[in-house]
């Protein structure tokens, strides 16, 4: 008895006074490799391209313990020493798999789950290094940039997951000197929930695809592998569907409805040239419309380009005695995926009737030369299917490769115009690196901007045709930087000098007053020209035009406030109720606010909310915006002529308790108020206020960030309705050219909005 117990002893380290914890995970393995494995925290995490191991011995090195992993691939190693420990995976004998080793802290009386994301992958046996590929470099946001990098094991194809920023190295290339990026983040987020991709899918359908026998179905089977793609598509992904012939179509436009795009692959039908230049282009442009941060193109086709347009690099091939008039020059569409939409091309090539896989004449594309410059050049990959039967194979492998790209952000502060990134990476003591030009879009200080809004349709009338109005703050001005991207609070400031004249055309009153000439500069900020959401907010004082809410849609608004109630006193009335829903139908998406009254009522916080929610608790409902409390700069002033700000605070609380009690709401109303309003508050010692969304009012055009106290804004009334005969004011089709409107900014887009602010009761 003394000696098992003493063997127990030295087997766990010779110690009665050891502590000991616990290590759980998932082993999982590629499903179609038998090389290396990962380990993930959560089964839910696992890669596509990936499935469990049951069987594996699990041990931690020099310890006596050991389990086997269940079905599911799951283990739970217990009482582990302490420490940092070595955990060994030993896949099942004969299995075909690669034992994987790693480090673990275990912590005292603790279950540490391991592995985010794959945090542990090694390479196969035959990797003497990683190959990376920087897919796209997205400096949509710029001065932040994005960069898009998969990384393969060249041993089995398969990406490697895991690698995190102490792994990677970025540096900015000019003139020989390296300017090595700091501060990087890393993401890798294999579900692209965080991080949806939206993905044209470029199919060819010429004649050839149909086959040269019975047997022999490139078509059908592109059709049944395309459609594996799309249902390997998380929720937030979005496709399209193109094909090509001697014409290209779009059989279906972007959507994540899957049933929506099977029913477009299943309508392909085989007949015709090969304009696979033109298809590319088409899906290149209509991806860069849209809004999800991953994008890419893939392209299949059994044939080299033989009918698109010059413009697109086509050539121009004699079919009547079938020469070439002049080869195609894939320089067109290369220059236009990296330089102006910075999107990479992923390529198919499929042996067929039209398959060449040798370059005979250097201008002249036979396919595959042709497809792997491509895809090499714009940051994707080629893949060379021998039968269409690998097809499915091959679309579920470049979905792998999108879905597990890593995300690396960082700020550029380099000042570089022009040059080279390179991303250079050290892991498990393999390396790898790629480079790819690099022109980031802010760095040109004498460059011009334009403010435009959702489209380009003239609604300025009586102004005049070809009018690029739009009902931005400067109302589609065109100006000059006459100051470099300045960074205040993290956003790019430009200071503008307007251009353009903006008197009504044939007006000479100067009642009207241009632009042009002026002196002075104003600031512009970036969120003026991204796409960031813009809204309105309206009372009964304001006059919308019969027509005007579509021309307020139209001209880029996206949200609107309406003006429901005021103190004690005002009604919602009739006009009111006509905004709110001819916005709503416009397609806007609206909510109420009250104009509160604590001055007048500095005891009537909560009949001022029973009042409001009396009066518009149908617009505090399911599908509208959060409340907002009104509190004009005037009225402000006079409570605290005689109260205090943590009384004016105690008052804000009261009727955001009462509105929140009243109608279920668990989220906080929105809170509206001015700069100077702001300091004050955020100078009390009740912190409760800064709990409420921040809607503040600016008209300042200074580089002071509207913060004031609060760690984030949420709306900004940029331009308001006084004074709307000067440029720049607020001014917006669908209301009275002399009429003038509250405009404001959210800061995010519409998808964000109506994530953090529509009611969900």
């Amino acid at each position: 008895m003394i000696l098992g117990v003493l063997l127990l002893l030295l087997l766990n380290g010779c110690s009665l006074f050891r502590q000991y914890g616990s290590i759980e995970g998932y082993v999982y393995v590629p499903d179609t490799v038998n090389k290396g494995a990962i380990i993930i925290r959560d089964s839910k995490q696992a890669p596509t391209g990936y499935k469990p191991l049951p069987g594996a011995k699990v041990s931690v090195q020099d310890f006596y313990k050991f389990v086997f992993t269940d079905i599911n691939g799951y283990f739970l190693l217990e009482d582990v020493i302490t420490g940092l420990v070595s955990l060994i995976i030993e896949p099942p004998i004969n299995s075909g798999y690669n034992s994987l080793t790693t480090q673990v802290m275990v912590e005292p009386d603790t279950t540490v789950p391991i592995g985010t994301y794959g945090a542990v992958s090694l390479p196969s046996e035959d990797a003497g290094y990683w190959d990376i590929t920087i897919n796209q470099i997205d400096d949509s946001e710029y001065p932040e940039v994005k960069v898009y990098v998969s990384v393969l094991d060249p041993g089995n194809n398969i990406p490697m997951v895991g690698a995190t920023s102490d792994n990677f190295e970025l540096e900015i290339i000019k003139n020989f000197n390296e300017i090595k990026i700091n501060n990087i983040s890393v993401a890798q987020d294999p579900e692209t929930t965080k991080y949806p991709a939206s993905i044209s899918l470029v199919i060819d359908r010429s004649g050839s695809m149909e086959g040269e026998n019975y047997d022999d179905k490139p078509l059908e089977d592109a059709k049944t592998a395309a459609k594996t793609f799309v249902n390997l598509m998380s929720s937030s992904d979005r496709a399209e569907v193109i094909s090509f012939a001697n014409y290209v179509t779009v059989d279906q436009s972007f959507t994540s409805d899957k049933q929506a795009l099977y029913n477009a692959i299943d309508s392909l039908q085989s007949d015709g040239a090969t304009a696979l230049y033109d298809a590319i282009w088409q899906g290149l442009d209509d991806t860069d419309l849209e809004v999800n941060s991953r994008k890419a193109v893939i392209t299949l086709t059994d044939g080299g380009e033989n009918c698109s347009s010059n413009n697109h690099g086509g050539g121009d091939y004699n079919f009547s005695y079938s020469y070439w008039l002049e080869y195609p020059d894939n320089s067109k569409l290369i220059y236009h995926a990296v330089q102006e939409v910075k999107i990479p091309i992923y390529t198919i090539g499929l042996a067929g009737f039209n398959f060449t896989r040798e370059k005979v004449v250097r201008n002249y594309s036979t396919t595959e030369a042709d497809l792997k410059e491509i895809a090499d050049k714009t940051g994707g990959v080629y893949k060379y299917a021998a039968t269409s039967e690998y097809l499915e194979y091959i679309y579920e492998e470049i979905k792998q490769h999108i879905e597990q790209q890593y995300i690396i952000t960082f700020t550029d502060n380099t000042g570089v115009a022009e040059g080279y990134l390179t991303v250079k990476l050290n892991y498990n003591q393999l390396y790898g690196e790629d480079t790819k030009e690099y022109n980031p879009p802010a760095q040109e200080y004498e460059n011009k901007v334009e403010v435009y809004g959702r489209t380009k349709l003239d609604v300025r009338e009586p102004y005049g045709t070809d009018a690029n109005v739009i009902g931005e703050k400067f109302w589609g001005s065109i100006g000059t930087v006459i100051d470099g991207p300045k960074e205040a609070d993290g956003h790019t400031w430009l200071k503008v000098k307007w251009e353009n004249d903006e008197n009504v055309p044939g007006e000479t009153d100067s009642y009207y007053k241009p632009v042009s000439g002026w002196s002075e500069a104003d600031y512009l900020w970036d969120y003026d020209t991204d796409k960031s959401a813009r809204g309105i907010d309206v009372s009964h004082w304001n006059s919308i035009e019969s027509d005007g809410y579509d021309k307020i849609y139209n001209s880029g608004r996206e949200f609107a406030f309406v003006k429901a109630s005021e103190g004690l006193y005002t009604d919602l009335s009739p006009k009111t109720e006509d905004y709110l829903e001819g916005l709503k139908n416009a397609g806007l998406v609206v909510g109420v606010y009250h104009l509160g009254r604590p001055a007048h009522y500095p005891n009537g916080a909560y009949a001022e909310a029973e009042h409001f929610y009396k009066e518009a608790k149908n617009y505090i409902d399911k599908g509208y915006l959060r409340p907002a409390l009104d509190l004009e700069q005037g009225e402000v002033n006079d409570f605290l002529d005689n109260y205090s700000v943590d009384q004016l605070i105690m008052w804000i609380n009261y009727w955001a308790e009462k509105i929140q009690e009243l109608s279920g709401l668990s989220e906080k109303p929105i809170i509206y108020i001015s700069k100077t309003t702001a300091d004050k508050l955020s100078e009390s010692g009740d912190t409760s206020i800064k709990e409420y969304p921040l809607w503040i009012v600016d008209w300042s055009n200074s580089e002071d960030p509207p913060k004031y106290g609060w760690s984030k804004w949420s709306f900004r009334q940029y331009a308001g309705n006084e004074d709307a005969y000067l440029a720049g004011r607020g001014r917006c089709p669908g209301f009275a050219v002399d009429a003038g409107v509250d405009l404001n900014i959210y800061n995010g887009d519409i998808e964000d909005l109506k994530s953090n602010f529509l009611i969900q009761l």
